[in-house]
């Protein structure tokens, strides 16, 4: 599955932080005046894929399976923390960081998305308020091709935290393949303001205008990540074409320059005449 930005973490350090995430399961409520009961969009996929809850249940031998498995993980080893999710999710199907860990070691094995897709989903019926889970499942759907519902829990990890750059990142990428330019420059422009040094976020920027059809502004955009990046001649070529279409010839001259500076550009060979054969022998 395709992962653009984001860097992995330890399972350990991950799971430590979750674990102070979740809170109640409750999903719906009942509108004063309505029939039937308000579903929550955050937990509407979630509880059509989660798996099956009920079955005996063991929490201790699920948490020492889990705490097992988790140690693994965080040196590296997810093949064999994979075994020991599994079973602490099979002693007590309940554990919802049995199943978030189960779905991460998938992810760094066999990257399996439907079998990520169910532990993810029963994690969410479980921790609905687990800023993690709710980034991994908007991943999973990416990569399946379910945008809406991607897009759907992007925004539920932004109403939770709403200061993460990475979830503004991909939701205006979202955007941006569903022709919603506007909504997409919000979101980067967001995601800029959460980290001004990445150049990714830059580039979106720059792919957002010029699919709005404002040249000059996706330059600026462009020549901001390709001075970030620093020794980028490809970009610092596309911010001087973007500003040859804006009629701005000077920028353009200067980003061209820049980029020849660092990759000149291929210049014909004159071919030299061949030098004039010598004689062997001595003139008598």
């Amino acid at each position: 599955m395709d992962r653009p930005v984001e860097a992995r973490t330890p399972v350990l350090a991950l799971l430590v932080g979750l674990a102070t995430c979740a809170g109640p399961t409750e999903t719906a409520r009942t509108e004063p005046g309505a029939p039937k009961l308000e579903v929550d969009p955050c937990q509407e996929d979630p509880k059509r894929h989660a798996l099956p809850l009920d079955g005996p249940r063991d929490f201790t031998v699920a948490d020492q399976a889990f705490q097992a498995a988790t140690l693994l993980a965080a040196g590296g080893d997810y093949g064999a923390a994979l075994p020991g999710f599994q079973a602490a999710v099979k002693a007590d199907p309940t554990h919802g960081l049995a199943h978030l860990g189960t779905a991460e070691a998938h992810l760094y094995t066999d990257d399996e998305p439907q079998a990520m897709r169910s532990h993810l989903a029963t994690a969410l019926v479980l921790m609905p308020d687990n800023p993690r889970a709710h980034q991994r499942y908007a991943q999973v759907l990416d990569t399946l091709g379910e945008k809406p519902a991607a897009t759907r829990h992007w925004k539920c990890l932004l109403s939770l935290k709403p200061e993460t750059g990475e979830a503004r990142y991909q939701l205006a990428r979202l955007y941006l393949e569903a022709g919603q330019a506007k909504d997409a420059e919000q979101e980067v422009r967001e995601a800029i303001k959460l980290e001004q040094a990445n150049l990714h976020y830059h580039l979106l920027l720059g792919d957002v205008l010029e699919a709005d059809g404002r040249p000059a502004e996706a330059a600026d955009a462009v020549a901001a990540a390709a001075q970030l990046a620093g020794r980028s001649a490809p970009l610092y070529r596309r911010a001087g074409a973007l500003y040859e279409r804006a009629n701005n010839t000077t920028a353009a001259a200067a980003q061209n320059k820049r980029a020849d500076e660092l990759d000149p550009p291929e210049k014909a060979r004159a071919l030299r005449p061949l030098p004039e054969a010598r004689s062997k022998g001595k003139k008598k």
